[in-house]
């Protein structure tokens, strides 16, 4: 994996004419969403912000592209850095945030805090993080970035770089999501805030979509 690649980033209706209320009518119809709106916030706690990422479209929230066509994720084994072994195919069922990174790459460094809350908010609703270091026979260095940001999730060793050849990443970090069917429902090149509301908009969008 080339270090220079690390940061790199690559409805119409017909008009029918508009519907004719009465004022009256008309004000009660904005005071009931008003009310409803307000309801939603005070309950949930939502700002004005976040109430806009719900409501928007989460692809378009994220700045990303919605898939056209469905591509399946190549499956593949890895050692983990732990010794054992990881297959993707073994999480079918479960959303999988598949995240390629490296300790040489300062992006990725910076996303893996927000990776590791993310998990730790969704993984009991069936979030997977299988995040494939691309660095080149450096266990040890690895391990001490694991160990002193306190990561839980799984770190996959892809030391002869054949998985990123595979998936043509277009730089570091990329993120896949990866939907319960095994199909990617998201693409995210760069580093990302996984802490922001339509980040995790985004993720609960992947989760709830069924089989």
């Amino acid at each position: 994996m080339d270090r220079q690649t690390c940061g790199n980033t690559a409805a119409l209706t017909e008009n029918t004419g508009p519907l004719q209320l009465d004022k009256s009518d008309e004000t009660r119809h904005v005071k009931s969403r008003t009310l409803f709106a307000l309801l939603v916030i005070s309950t949930f706690g939502f700002s004005a912000a976040s109430w806009g990422a719900v409501m928007a479209d989460p692809y378009e929230a994220m700045g990303i592209t919605r898939p056209d066509h469905a591509v399946q994720a190549l499956n593949f084994t890895l050692s983990t850095l732990q010794g054992g072994q990881s297959r993707l195919a073994d999480y079918r069922g479960k959303v999988v945030l598949l995240n390629f990174w490296a300790t040489w790459c300062a992006p990725c460094r910076r996303e893996m805090p927000g990776i590791q809350s993310l998990w730790e908010r969704y993984k009991h609703k069936g979030l997977v993080v299988l995040a494939v270091s691309e660095d080149d026979d450096n266990r040890k260095q690895v391990a001490a970035f694991i160990a002193k940001n306190r990561l839980h999730f799984p770190i996959l060793l892809d030391q002869d770089f054949k998985i990123a050849d595979s998936y043509i990443l277009p730089g570091l970090p990329t993120t896949y999501l990866i939907g319960r069917d095994g199909i990617i429902a998201a693409t995210l090149v760069g580093s990302q805030d996984w802490t922001r509301h339509e980040a995790r908009a985004l993720v609960e969008y992947v989760l709830d979509r069924r089989r």
